[in-house]
């Protein structure tokens, strides 16, 4: 019915809204992981990252996680 189409088209904004949102908050700590504003996170942008998170990390460690996580291979 089209109450039926009009409920799924206002959940689907809201969902839609919600990943926006998500979206928004992920770019935001990009960008604040990224110190050096290359576009890139390398292991010096993560090394500040843990500092100021007072994360003990050391640089293998750091360098392992980026080679876990980096599938595209697109870190320096």
């Amino acid at each position: 019915s089209i109450a039926d189409q009009t409920f799924s088209a206002s959940k689907f904004s809201a969902s839609l809204m919600s990943h926006l949102d998500q979206l928004r908050d992920i770019k935001e700590a990009f960008i604040y992981c990224d110190s050096d504003k290359d576009g890139l996170l390398d292991e010096a942008d993560l090394k500040k990252v843990f500092i100021k998170l007072n994360i003990q990390c050391s640089d293998s460690e750091i360098k392992a996680l980026i080679e876990k996580l980096d599938q595209g291979r697109r870190v320096v």
